[in-house]
């Protein structure tokens, strides 16, 4: 599924905006793949839902490495309340679901 994600440095500014793919997701952080390492003290990661409705979180790296395929796997750790990372989680997993799902044929017979 893919995410964007702006980068914050010490003072809160943002450095830099990209753009990853989640791969894993729980109600305590996200896996993103990318082709840069994250190296940053906060990332807001960013996702748009099949409504075009926004939807963001806050969170810090836990582990950010290069991969065999010379992309990067950046581990994040949600900042949000419980409320917060249900909201984000629940809608993330409902958006890659019904995004891959095709509409069934009906008859018009």
């Amino acid at each position: 599924m893919p995410v964007s994600y702006d980068c914050y440095d010490d003072d809160g500014e943002i450095f830099e905006s990209k753009i990853g793919f989640a791969l894993d997701v729980s109600l305590g952080g996200i896996l993103i793949e990318s082709h840069d390492i994250i190296d940053a003290n906060y990332v807001k990661v960013v996702f748009v839902n099949k409504d075009n409705k926004v939807f963001s979180i806050i969170g810090s790296v836990v582990h950010s490495k290069k991969i065999e395929n010379g992309k990067a796997k950046t581990g994040l750790c949600f900042h949000g309340n419980d409320e917060e990372n249900i909201k984000f989680t629940t809608n993330l997993i409902r958006t890659h679901h019904y995004g891959n799902k095709v509409a069934p044929l009906t008859s018009t017979v």
